[in-house]
């Protein structure tokens, strides 16, 4: 998981959602029958908001927001539209993700604290790297903040069955990210420019989008990280500009 900058939705359509919750849910008789109906009407509104969910904010080629590995295939509310209508249309309260994050692990989870603030993490309001760390050695994200293990708990994070293995991808994306980031510094001695741009698309559009940032932190710290890969990172701090 990583954090994500929240695109502007346009005026346009900030009006057309803001009325769906004053005008239409809010007066009806089930306020959450109404948002379910209402979210089935595919408006320009909703369209323009997946768009910019699944193409300009979602890590990779539209990777799901939460688990990073599968592609996301629709919208969720962070805050359930089931339990909170009133929220069903808000801009800010939409993400991106897989059906398994979303249709078959949270559903209509929704832990909250003493004081009435969610207990998972929202990428686009909280720093997920502050909530987790990451351990390459086994591919898993362990929480260190109560946000952090309800989030690694409810999406499965460091899920180890045939289906995902979340922990094993982690391993070998890191792997791979290593090789091409080794291939980079090489292509930039080289002077070969066109395969130096290529690099930075694909770790851009990497799985696990996350990982780049980890590394930089570590390469921050001096630790857990390969001498070789280290290297690269010191000698060429314009891979910091890629996240």
């Amino acid at each position: 998981m990583r954090r994500i900058e929240r695109r502007p939705l346009s005026p346009r359509s900030q009006q057309a959602l803001a009325a769906r919750t004053w005008d239409d849910v809010r007066f009806a008789a089930s306020p959450h029958q109404a948002a379910e109906r209402l979210w089935r009407s595919r408006t320009l509104a909703l369209q323009e908001a997946q768009r910019l969910l699944s193409e300009e904010m979602a890590p990779g080629r539209g990777r799901c927001m939460y688990c990073e590995d599968s592609a996301g295939t629709a919208i969720d509310h962070f805050w359930p539209k089931q339990r909170y209508p009133m929220r069903a249309f808000e801009w800010e309260n939409m993400l991106w993700a897989c059906s398994g994050c979303n249709s078959n692990l949270k559903r209509e989870q929704f832990p909250l604290d003493a004081f009435g603030a969610p207990l998972l993490l929202d990428p686009t309001e909280d720093e997920p790297m502050d909530h987790l760390d990451y351990l390459p050695a086994s591919g898993e994200l362990v929480g260190s903040t109560p946000q952090g293990e309800a989030s690694a708990e409810i999406f499965k994070l460091n899920d180890m069955s045939a289906a995902r293995r979340l922990p094993k991808g982690r391993r070998d994306a890191w792997r791979a990210l290593e090789r091409l980031l080794t291939g980079y510094a090489a292509d930039c001695a080289a002077g070969r420019r066109h395969a130096v741009e290529i690099a930075r698309r694909e770790a851009q559009d990497h799985p696990f989008a996350s990982l780049l940032r980890w590394m930089l932190r570590y390469a921050a710290a001096g630790v857990l990280l390969s001498p070789a890969l280290r290297d690269v990172l010191e000698q060429h701090p314009e891979i910091a500009s890629w996240v």
